[in-house]
């Protein structure tokens, strides 16, 4: 379909541009991620890079299982690099970098239908919350990194976002999360879900913009569909586009990064870079 559905075409854009290593941003597979859907659709486009890719799970890993506190076609099909079944977060090394890779799980079911009703905000069904298992382990990885370590994290709901059409934005669920981040100096997050490209200004916890916060991206354009009807562009967005599939290039060095939005066309749509920074005084 012309709106839809260029996951292959998207392949071959990773695919031009040689990756050493391919960061997956969480609904990897469309509608639903049993075992057979992975491999009749993601297997022979996005699977090429399987043994590169760093998956972060979605909630549309959790759809097909009627709590949704189960993903196992996603954790079936990418094995050990996909973390334990029971967690689905984990951290690895790239470049000099540290990558933190977390479970924001199946947060929009939680919203409505399901979840824990004595937890109404929070992930579902490893829980983000501030003391929860998962939190404790993002505070007690960051702490033990030097204080001029480069690091990334990435989960699928971005924590601000414009969003589409305003719903289910922003995502206050991952907010202990983010408040990590921000208290050990990490540089960027990567997220998804909303079907469209976003850049943030770095910002503190609260969304007010900070040079030493946190350069939030949001790339949910892999291939399933563009969101175009989003809400009001938030103040510290710096770009937004609803009309490109398209992938995030990023090139770590020591100290240093540069990031690359590239359109399936291959043509750069938009670019910025940044240095490490060390954590605020007093974190």
């Amino acid at each position: 379909m012309p709106a839809a559905c260029r996951q292959a075409r998207t392949a071959d854009l990773v695919a031009s541009l040689v990756p050493d290593a391919v960061a997956l941003l969480g609904d990897n597979q469309y509608e639903h991620g049993e075992l057979a859907n992975f491999m009749a659709v993601f297997e022979p486009t996005w699977g090429r890079f399987r043994q590169l890719t760093h998956p972060a799970v979605g909630n549309h890993e959790y759809e097909g299982d009627p709590e949704r506190d189960q993903a196992p076609g996603y954790f079936s099909y990418f094995g050990a690099a996909a973390g334990d079944p029971a967690k689905g977060y984990y951290r690895w090394e790239l470049a000099g970098w540290t990558l933190f890779v977390l479970n924001s799980g199946a947060i929009n079911w939680t919203r409505t239908t399901g979840g824990n009703p004595s937890l109404p905000d929070d992930c579902w069904p490893v829980s983000c919350a501030a003391g929860s298992e998962q939190e404790q382990w993002l505070r007690s990885e960051l702490e033990a990194l030097p204080d001029d370590a480069c690091a990334i994290a990435y989960w699928h709901h971005p924590r601000f976002s414009s969003g589409f059409g305003g719903a289910n934005q922003p995502h206050p669920e991952t907010g202990p999360l983010f408040a990590d981040l921000y208290q050990h100096g990490v540089e960027l997050l990567l997220t998804g879900h909303s079907h469209n490209y976003e850049r943030l200004a770095p910002v503190t916890p609260e969304g007010i913009p900070d040079p030493g916060g946190v350069t939030q991206f949001v790339v949910g354009t892999g291939g399933r569909n563009l969101h175009t009807d989003t809400g009001p562009q938030l103040p510290a967005s710096e770009i937004l586009r609803t009309d490109t599939f398209g992938v995030l290039e990023l090139t770590l060095e020591p100290g240093a990064y540069t990031a690359r939005f590239v359109g399936e066309n291959g043509l750069t749509v938009d670019q910025s870079s940044g240095t490490c920074h060390a954590p605020p005084p007093g974190a």
